[in-house]
């Protein structure tokens, strides 16, 4: 295997700069944004085709200049990969071979090739350096969750993190988790993966083999372990989660199950390391390497502080293949730099999850009624008291329930039953199915709680 593409240069200076920059007024964070934002528009973007035809005859001069762009989608970016790299070497038939190679193989010795979920379509490829590892590195560890642990975890040589993930792709969490193992090997005997595919049973058994301090997990997984293992069978001081959206009610669940605080991460294959968690469990946009602009389904601006239909996201950090407005199908909103009591000056940032996840059911009346994931999550979670579970659209009014593993799945159907009323659907019907087993997950860990199609009400 080729070694692992590393810059410890820059390494170095992201560190410092991430820990400056993030205890400084706003105004350091925004002149940073903006003339990291300037180089991508006036240097680095014009270096691939797709870019230099898009961004031809536009005034570059300020952040305002971004608003001009024609945003980008997956589909446009994955059709001619080549137009989108600003190395003039790299090919979709490059990749397509490259990608028959072990994970964790670097591509040319150069790059590391991360794979979407395709939790929201078809998956897609991110190429990265050396240099975008290294910013990378430096937000998780001046910027993660590792910040939060006690002084003693250090002093007894550090903490032991379990990752339970997907370990047989390209995927961004267990590339990067060992690209790590692999440069400190000091983190190795300390540190594992662990294949959520694995037969449960023997899965919680090697996790209690290792006893890890740290867990890190997807929410729905995480929540899982905790219902399986026995009460304190680990020793954690910490629950990590991320690539899911952590509800309040699942927040809850882990610290009871686990007595351990959680801490929450944003990211995603475009753009690893989007926001971390403050003390006061609120997500912080890292707006100094990171725009991500909320906008309507006809991708304008929402006002600060509303809900998005989706995010058009500009990567910083990237300069091997630029994301510049690129279509991230994730509801978000943005709260003004400085609201948080933790102070940091980085903007909060709230996430419901894919825009796609958003009902339209028809109500008594027979007029259209959008229902936000979050809300059947919420009632789901908190009223029903399931976590394990998909709801499925198959009409304006009917809807499937599958409910897994679950102590009492009629008190979720009554619980939804009662909302949906509650909303002004009595007539909505609901087909409760209760399974005594989890289910199956996806490839790569994630398995989406809403499946729904495009239909007409009638």
């Amino acid at each position: 295997m080729t070694p692992t593409p590393f810059d410890p240069w820059t390494s170095a200076w992201a560190l410092a700069d991430a820990l400056i920059t993030q205890r400084g007024p706003a105004l350091l964070w925004q002149q940073r944004r903006r003339a990291r934002l300037l180089r991508l528009l006036q240097e680095v973007a014009p270096r691939a085709p797709l870019y230099r035809a898009r961004l031809a005859g536009l005034a570059l001069r300020d952040e305002q200049a971004l608003q001009q762009i024609a945003p980008v989608d997956k589909a446009e970016l994955q059709a001619d990969f080549a137009a989108g790299c600003t190395d003039p070497g790299l090919s979709s038939a490059e990749l397509a071979a490259f990608r028959s190679q072990p994970p964790g193989s670097a591509l040319r010795g150069r790059y590391l090739v991360w794979e979407s979920s395709g939790s929201s379509g078809t998956p897609a490829c991110f190429v990265q350096d050396g240099y975008a590892l290294a910013v990378y590195d430096a937000l998780e560890a001046a910027r993660g969750p590792a910040r939060w642990l006690p002084p003693s975890v250090w002093w007894r040589g550090g903490p032991r993190v379990a990752l339970v993930a997907a370990t047989q792709g390209r995927f961004a969490a267990v590339q990067s988790f060992e690209r790590l193992r692999t440069l400190n090997p000091w983190l190795r005997a300390r540190t594992c993966a662990f294949d959520f595919l694995l037969p449960h049973a023997e899965l919680l058994r090697a996790l209690q083999d290792f006893q890890p301090t740290v867990l890190a997990a997807y929410p729905s997984m995480a929540h899982r372990l905790a219902q399986d293992l026995p009460p304190r069978a680990l020793p954690l001081q910490a629950v990590w989660t991320g690539g899911e959206t952590l509800t309040p009610a699942c927040r809850a669940a882990l610290q009871e199950r686990f007595g351990a605080p959680v801490h929450d991460a944003y990211g995603a294959s475009e753009c690893f390391t989007l926001a971390h968690s403050c003390e006061h469990g609120h997500l912080h946009l890292n707006a100094d390497w990171v725009v991500l602009e909320p906008v309507d389904a006809q991708d304008r601006p929402v006002p600060d502080g509303q809900w998005g239909h989706h995010a058009l996201l500009t990567n910083l950090i990237n300069t091997v293949q630029p994301l510049i407005r690129y279509r991230l199908m994730d509801r978000v909103r943005l709260l003004p730099a400085g609201s948080c009591a933790c102070g940091s000056p980085l903007p909060p940032l709230e996430v419901q999850g894919r825009s796609s996840a958003l009902l339209t059911l028809q109500d008594d009346q027979g007029q259209p009624l959008p229902i936000a994931s979050l809300a059947l999550e919420t009632v789901l979670e908190e009223r029903g008291g399931v976590f394990d579970f998909q709801l499925t659209q198959q009409g304006p009014r009917r809807l499937r329930l599958d409910v897994y593993a679950a102590r009492d799945p009629q008190r979720a159907a009554e619980a939804l039953h009662q909302y949906l009323a509650e909303q002004g659907a009595r007539t909505v019907a609901l087909e409760l199915h209760a399974h005594f087993r989890h289910a199956p997950a996806a490839p790569s860990g994630k398995r989406p709680r809403f499946v729904i199609g495009q239909l007409t009400a009638s």
